[in-house]
């Protein structure tokens, strides 16, 4: 399948934000996730996702500059996040590219899941593999691809790369990046994004 035609279905599959939020809470409610997979330690990472997820959209504000920096944007643009529910790292990112979306009149903010649209993940891979959270920022018109990002921002990338490395059990280094998330309350994310709009 071509590279453009695996977004024009992703697209058709696509959900806005708030829906695909909506659809999480209806799955874990059904004791299930995103995807095939809903054992006991998958529900568990769900179960975390959504509290951090609920945890950023009520305290995550962006400040008044950086909304003027999405709002001034002039171009017509669909970001489209290929994500799943039991993703630790697209529950810490998603919730803020919403609220830096929203401030724009002209950026469509949509996901799309990964374990469905595997034509697609296949074209954003990360050196070899299907790492997620990807955000495709498109042109409304007509879907070509602008840009992509992702799947983490480039110290907590860094972070897993230095512990895989160095042969840090998963468990650990899972943890060192969320206590990452933490700290650094979303400032590299809001900082990676406004370089992904402008770029």
């Amino acid at each position: 399948m071509e590279r453009q035609d695996a977004i024009n279905n992703g697209l058709e599959k696509s959900q806005a934000y708030s829906e695909y939020r909506h659809s999480l809470d209806l799955l874990f409610e059904k004791g299930r996730t995103t995807g095939n997979n809903h054992s006991e330690s998958m529900m568990h990472y769900a179960k975390m996702n959504l509290q951090r997820m609920a945890r950023w959209e009520k305290k995550y504000v962006p400040s008044d500059d950086v909304k003027e920096v999405f709002s001034n944007h002039s171009n017509k643009e669909i970001w489209l996040a290929i994500t799943e529910g039991w993703c630790g790292d697209a529950s810490q990112i998603l919730p803020i590219v919403e609220a830096l979306t929203n401030a724009s009149s002209e950026i469509e903010f949509r996901t799309v899941l990964r374990d469905e649209h595997e034509d697609l993940m296949n074209e954003f891979l990360t050196n070899g593999a299907k790492s997620i959270p990807v955000i495709l920022r498109l042109n409304a018109a007509d879907h070509s691809l602008i840009s992509s990002w992702g799947p983490r921002p480039e110290s907590a990338q860094a972070l897993l790369l230095e512990a895989k490395k160095n042969d840090v059990p998963h468990d650990v280094y899972i943890q060192d990046i969320h206590k990452w998330y933490a700290r650094n309350k979303g400032e590299e994310i809001e900082a990676e994004m406004i370089d992904f709009l402008k770029a």
